[in-house]
């Protein structure tokens, strides 16, 4: 039954207390989305995908979870498990039916079989970065020494003004933090404190933070002053950034330039800087540009690929690799089909929790408390 009402919260509420009464109940976190999933209709991580459309920030995120929804994760997964069933029960086979022994040609084939599906195991595993910068969005830290302009360049890249800017060094004391939408992809830019000997308590808290931050951070918006020549301070974060995806941002490029980032000996590529002035707030562009392409060096991701963005998942994924090691390293030694069997139910199981094959109340109460009332 769909009962629709005019009306405002007056009328509704008459409604909704009027049917209670009648015997209805309020539904339940994700209930009808629940119901789905336990009469068959989606598996465990359509279901997940619902909430992650609902809770989409960006066009990407809303497209990946609509193609989980519509199953692709889970027939990749089911196909692993298809894979596992079936070597299980070669091994389980051959435990039963000890005078029909898997010879040597068999047990290297089933070797084959079972490395084949961990490396496609760890394939899949290992897109779980990419779809967390996709669930969640990208996160780029702004950080450098005090005064070269990295709370003008957050208010500039956002289009608004945020953050607190004045010629005093040391303004910015915390990690400010906003969204950005921008070719379809969510970005979090966060804001730092100038990175130098600290002064007193309160900067002394916000450097560390913002070392903190950096340490989080998928993309490091490393910002200089480009009218001044660098100096130790530059230096030094710049050693501290060794290894990390860093875009060097040359601000102030209204003015006559004078540093070099040649200097830094961070080896940074020369597409790794970007000039810009956030004063004359030019060079933005460019500098989002730079952003996505460093965030996905391989191009965004396509319609019909395949990318794990659950922690839960990838937990599950972790096991399940592992597991298959094992199972692998046991039958190439030799050491007893009855340890490989109980391995390599331990790697079903674990794929099975992410389509919900296998599931407990406690996996079903994490899931479905997140969702919206209802949905």
């Amino acid at each position: 039954v769909e009962l629709s009402c005019h009306g405002g919260r007056v009328v509704l509420g008459r409604v909704l207390r009027a049917v209670v009464a009648a015997g209805a109940r309020p539904a339940g976190p994700g209930e009808f989305t629940l119901r789905a999933f336990l009469n068959g209709r989606m598996d465990l991580a359509q279901a997940e995908a619902v909430q992650e459309l609902i809770a989409a920030e960006s066009e990407l995120g809303a497209r990946v979870a609509a193609e989980q929804l519509s199953g692709r994760l889970s027939r990749v997964v089911g196909g692993l498990r298809d894979g596992l069933v079936e070597a299980l029960a070669e091994i389980e086979a051959a435990i039963d039916f000890p005078d029909e022994d898997i010879d040597v040609t068999d047990q290297d084939a089933l070797l084959v079989r079972l490395r084949a599906l961990r490396t496609e195991t760890r394939s899949l595993l290992e897109t779980f970065e990419e779809g967390r910068r996709v669930r969640e969005g990208v996160h780029v830290v702004i950080a450098g020494r005090p005064n070269v302009g990295k709370s003008s360049l957050m208010n500039a890249l956002l289009d608004e003004e945020r953050a607190i800017v004045t010629a005093e060094p040391g303004t910015t004391r915390d990690v400010l933090r906003e969204s950005l939408i921008y070719q379809g992809v969510a970005l979090t830019i966060a804001d730092t404190a100038g990175i130098r000997a600290p002064r007193g308590a309160a900067e002394t808290e916000g450097v560390r933070r913002s070392r903190e931050a950096l340490a989080q951070a998928d993309l490091v918006l490393f910002v200089l002053d480009g009218s001044a020549p660098l100096d130790e301070s530059d230096r030094q974060i710049a050693a501290g950034l060794a290894g990390r995806p860093v875009i060097a941002v040359l601000n102030k490029s209204d003015l006559p330039p004078r540093a070099n980032v040649i200097e830094l000996g961070q080896g940074l590529a020369p597409e790794c800087v970007v000039q810009t002035s956030a004063l004359k707030k030019t060079g933005l562009h460019e500098l989002k540009e730079a952003v996505v392409e460093r965030a996905w060096p391989s191009g965004l991701p396509h319609h019909g690929g395949v990318l794990v963005t659950q922690a839960r998942h990838r937990a599950a994924l972790v096991r399940a690799e592992a597991a298959l090691g094992r199972t692998a390293d046991i039958v190439e030694d030799g050491a007893g089909l009855e340890l490989a069997a109980v391995e390599a139910r331990e790697a079903l199981d674990a794929l099975g929790e992410i389509i919900g094959a296998v599931t407990t109340d406690d996996i079903l109460n994490t899931i479905f408390s997140k969702f919206c009332i209802g949905k």
